[in-house]
C-alpha cells in the first residue's frame, strides 16, 4: 500500500508541475484550405486562412492565427515549426502583438501576459507541428537562460546571444567550461567567438539560481571548390563554401538559382540576407550545406552572402524537343510565340510553336497566371525546376511572361476590356445580336459591325467573330468593345461547343438550341472525378458544382484525379440533369490533384439546388434497413430521408481503442487521467457510461431524387459503435478503488502493458 501511494504522490506532484501547460497538436482538418479554428480545454485557435492535414497546421501569408484563453491570462507560448528562422515555414515569418516574440531555430517563444494574443504571417507561409500555451498560475518561475546558436560544428565567427525568458533575470557565464556563478561575467550584450569553446550559464533572480545551460562550439575548415561539380558528389549535410564568384539567374523569396564560372548551374533555397537581380554577381566566400530533395542536389542553410558586386549579361538558352531532365535541371531558358493549357490550379502545360508540351507551374518564382493566359501568346523565360521526391519530374518556373503583341488573342466576351484594349482579337464559338456578342457561359459585350454580312434566317448559336477592342464614348454609354471585321459560321447539326461548366452543358438540350442542333460539350477546363462505380461517376467542374455521368467511360479514377477535354451530352433523366458520355475515351486521369471533401449539412437542408452534391451528415441515426431495396432511413432527430445503398457499400465500425484508460478522451494517457480516476475515486463514480461512441453514424453520400422524392446515395457509412462500462473501472470488478489506480500507474510507467 506505501508503494501505491508513494508512486501516486509522484505522479500529482508532476501533474501540479505541468498542470498549467496546454499542447495542441494538429488534428487533420481541414485538409483544404479555409478558416478553421482548434479547441483544447479552454484555449482556442482562430486561423483566418489555412488548413490543417494531421501532420502540422498552415497559416498562409498575409493570414492571423488569433490564441485566446477562457480560464486565465497566458504567460508563454512556444510554436514548434518545420521550418527555421526567418526561413519560409519558419517561426521567425509571424510578427505578434501584444508582448516579446523571440525565435531560435525552428522555435518561436511569445512571452507576456494575456488573455488573447494575435500571430499575423506578415512574411511567408509559417508551418506548425506543435504548439504549447502555459498559464499564468500567478507565480514567478525562474526560467534557465537560452544560449544562441544551438551546440553544433560551425565554419567561421558566431555571435553568441542569450535570454532568459522571467523578467528581470540577470544571466551570468563562462566560457572556460567551469560552473558559472554570480561571480562570473555578467550577460549584457552579445559576443563573437572564432576558436572551440563552451559556453554554460546561469539565471539569477532574487538569490535564487537557475539550473546551469550548456552550449559547446567547434570549428572547422570548411571544404571549398570554385565550381559546383567540385561539390555535388559530397554526402549531404556537408558544408562547403565557394572560392569564386557565382552569377545570379534569377531569385524570388527564398529560392535562388546561379550559375558558375565554369558553366555549372545549381539551386540554392533559403534566405541569403540579400536582395539579387539577374546578372548580379554573388562575391565568393559564402558557405551552404549541400543536400539532396526531388532528386536533385541542391545547397541550403546559406550564410556569409554579400551585396553584389557587379552585374554582367545573362542569355538564356533555347531548347528543342519536349524532354525536361536532370541535364537541364536549374537552367534558364526561353521560348518563343507559346500558348498555355491549364491542369488545375497553377499547374500548366505549355505548348511551344512546333507542338512540343512541357508542365509548368507559376508562383515559385513571382510570376502568376493571367486572366488572358490560355488564350494569347507569349515569349517566356523561365528555370527548369524538379519537384517529387519519389518520382521526380521536371518543370518549368516561369521567370518572365511577355504576350506576343502581333498574334491574334483569343478572348471570351468577359474579356473586353482595359486588359485587351488595342488586340486584334478573335471570340470563338459566340452569338451576335445587334451590338452585342455573347456566348453559352452567359457573358457578353458590347459589338461594332463595320459591314452588312448575309446571317442564316435561324441564328446559329455558334460564329467565330473576329476585330479588335476598342474604348468608346457615344449616345451617353462609354465602355469596351468590339470593333468586327470578320464572322465565320461555325456551326453544324453535329456539332461540340467548347463550354468550361456543368450548367452550361444542360443548356445545350434547352429551347433553341435542342430544337435545332445535336450538340456535345467539350470542356475546356478541367473535371475533378469525385467518386465512380460501375456506370456512375461522379465529378466537380472548376466552379464547384458536381454532376453525375452515367455510362460507360474508358477511365477508372479515384477521388482528386483531373480528366481533361471530357466531351459529353446533358442527359435529363427523372426530372434531373444528368451527363451522358458522349465521347468515352475522353473520360480518362490526366493527373491527380487534392480529394474533394464533402460540405457538412443537415437533412432539412437537402432539395434539388444540391443535387449529385457530396455532403457530409453527422451523428445521424439509421433505422428500419430493408434488404429488398438496400435501404435504411437516416433520421437526425428532426428530419428524416431515404439512403438508398446503390454502390453496396459496408458499414465501418470506429472504435475508440483507448477508452479503457484514456479516462478524460484527449486521446492521450497520462498524468491527467491519473488525476481524473482519482476524482472518480473520491466522488464514489458509479454510473456507468456509453463510451467509445454514441451509437450513431456519419454518412457522406450523393444527393438524389427518384420520383421527385429527395434521398442519399451513401458513398461512406461509418458507425460510431461504443460501449456501456463503469469509467475508470481498469481491473473489471465493478467499482472504483485505489486497486484501479494501480493499473493506470503500472500502465503509465510500461509495467504489464498488455
Amino acid at each position: 500500500m506505501k508503494k501505491v501511494f508513494y508512486s501516486l504522490l509522484m505522479l500529482m506532484l508532476a501533474s501540479a508541475a505541468w498542470a498549467s501547460d496546454v499542447t495542441i497538436l494538429p488534428t487533420g482538418w481541414p485538409t483544404t484550405a479555409q478558416a478553421f479554428s482548434i479547441t483544447q480545454g479552454c484555449i482556442n485557435i482562430e486561423i483566418s486562412n489555412g488548413l490543417d492535414n494531421g501532420q502540422m497546421i498552415r497559416v498562409y501569408k498575409g493570414q492571423q492565427m488569433v490564441i485566446t484563453s477562457s480560464c486565465g491570462p497566458m504567460s508563454r507560448i512556444v510554436l514548434y515549426c518545420v521550418g527555421e528562422g526567418d526561413n519560409q515555414y519558419g517561426p521567425g515569418g509571424f510578427m505578434v502583438e501584444p508582448g516579446d516574440y523571440q525565435i531560435e531555430g525552428k522555435i518561436g517563444e511569445w512571452t507576456g501576459s494575456a488573455y488573447r494574443v494575435v500571430f499575423t504571417a506578415y512574411k511567408n507561409q509559417v508551418r506548425i507541428t506543435k504548439i504549447v500555451v502555459t498559464l499564468d498560475d500567478g507565480t514567478t518561475t525562474l526560467m534557465p537562460p537560452a544560449i544562441s546558436p544551438a551546440s553544433d560544428t560551425y565554419y567561421g565567427p558566431i555571435e553568441v546571444t542569450m535570454r532568459c525568458s522571467t523578467p528581470d533575470a540577470e544571466i551570468y557565464y563562462t566560457l572556460d567550461g567551469t560552473m558559472p556563478t554570480t561571480s562570473s561575467t555578467r550577460y549584457t550584450a552579445p559576443f563573437v567567438i572564432t576558436e572551440p569553446t563552451t559556453v554554460k550559464a546561469i539565471s539569477c533572480l532574487d538569490g535564487e539560481v537557475s539550473d546551469v545551460v550548456t552550449a559547446n562550439y567547434d570549428f572547422q575548415e570548411l571544404p571549398g571548390s570554385s565550381c559546383f561539380d567540385g561539390l555535388m558528389d559530397l554526402p549531404d549535410g556537408t558544408r562547403v563554401t565557394m572560392t569564386a564568384p557565382v552569377y545570379v539567374l534569377a531569385q524570388y523569396n527564398n529560392n535562388l538559382y546561379v550559375k558558375d564560372q565554369c558553366g555549372g548551374y545549381a539551386y540554392f533555397y533559403g534566405s541569403t540576407g540579400q536582395t539579387y537581380q539577374s546578372g548580379d554577381v554573388i562575391p565568393p566566400g559564402f558557405s551552404m550545406t549541400i543536400t539532396t530533395y526531388s532528386g536533385e542536389r541542391e545547397f541550403k542553410d546559406l550564410s556569409g552572402f554579400s551585396p553584389a558586386s557587379g552585374n554582367v549579361s545573362i542569355e538564356p538558352e533555347m531548347i528543342e524537343g519536349d524532354v525536361l531532365g536532370p541535364e537541364l535541371f536549374a537552367h534558364y531558358l526561353y521560348f518563343e510565340n507559346v500558348t498555355f493549357r491549364q491542369v488545375s490550379g497553377y499547374t500548366y502545360v505549355m505548348i511551344d510553336a512546333n507542338g512540343h508540351e512541357y508542365p509548368v507551374y507559376f508562383g515559385s518564382m513571382g510570376v502568376t497566371p493571367s486572366n488572358n493566359l490560355e488564350n494569347g501568346h507569349f515569349n517566356v523565360w523561365a528555370i527548369v525546376g524538379s519537384y517529387g521526391r519519389e518520382n521526380t519530374i521536371y518543370q518549368l518556373l516561369p521567370v518572365k511572361l511577355v504576350p506576343c503583341p502581333t498574334e491574334l488573342l483569343v478572348i471570351t466576351p468577359s474579356q473586353v476590356g482595359p486588359a485587351t484594349c488595342g488586340y486584334d482579337v478573335v471570340l470563338k464559338q459566340v452569338g451576335y445580336s445587334p451590338y452585342s456578342i455573347w456566348n453559352l457561359e452567359g457573358e457578353s459585350c458590347a459589338a461594332l459591325l463595320t459591314f452588312n454580312p448575309i446571317l442564316p434566317a435561324v441564328l446559329c448559336w455558334s460564329y467565330d467573330i473576329y476585330g479588335t477592342v476598342e474604348e468608346y464614348s457615344e449616345f451617353g454609354n462609354s465602355g469596351y468593345r468590339v470593333r468586327i471585321t470578320g464572322i465565320h459560321l461555325n456551326c453544324g447539326y453535329d456539332d461540340i461547343a467548347d463550354i468550361k461548366r456543368l450548367k452550361t452543358l444542360y443548356k445545350l438540350d434547352d429551347d433553341m438550341l435542342g430544337e435545332y442542333f445535336n450538340l456535345s460539350g467539350h470542356f475546356t477546363t478541367p473535371l475533378t472525378a469525385v467518386y465512380q462505380h460501375n456506370n456512375y461517376l461522379y465529378v466537380r467542374d472548376v466552379y464547384g458544382d458536381f454532376g453525375l455521368v452515367f455510362g460507360s467511360v474508358d477511365g477508372a479514377f479515384v477521388n482528386g484525379d483531373i480528366i481533361q477535354d471530357a466531351v459529353a451530352k446533358p442527359l435529363p433523366y427523372a426530372g434531373m440533369e444528368e451527363i451522358r458520355p458522349a465521347v468515352p475515351s475522353s473520360f480518362v486521369s490526366s493527373g491527380h490533384g487534392p480529394a474533394v471533401q464533402p460540405a457538412e449539412a443537415t437533412i432539412a437542408s437537402v432539395d434539388k439546388k444540391k443535387m449529385h452534391h457530396l455532403l457530409l451528415f453527422k451523428g445521424v441515426e439509421l433505422s428500419d434497413y430493408d434488404g429488398q431495396t438496400r435501404s435504411w432511413t437516416m433520421s437526425d432527430g428532426n428530419n428524416e430521408i431515404k439512403l438508398y445503398n446503390q454502390f453496396n457499400i459496408s458499414v465501418i465500425e470506429e472504435l475508440y481503442d483507448l477508452y479503457c484508460y484514456d479516462l478524460n478522451w484527449d486521446a492521450e494517457v497520462g498524468i491527467a487521467d491519473v488525476n481524473e480516476l482519482i476524482s472518480r475515486i473520491v466522488s464514489g463514480e458509479t454510473s456507468f457510461e456509453w463510451v467509445g461512441g454514441d451509437n450513431t453514424c456519419d454518412v457522406t453520400g450523393f444527393v438524389y431524387s427518384f420520383h421527385d422524392e429527395m434521398e442519399i446515395l451513401p458513398a461512406v457509412i461509418k458507425h460510431h459503435g461504443g460501449y456501456q462500462i463503469l469509467v475508470g473501472d481498469l481491473n473489471n470488478d465493478g467499482e472504483l478503488t485505489v486497486a484501479d489506480l494501480n493499473v493506470l500507474i503500472n500502465y503509465i510507467l510500461g509495467v504489464n502493458n498488455d
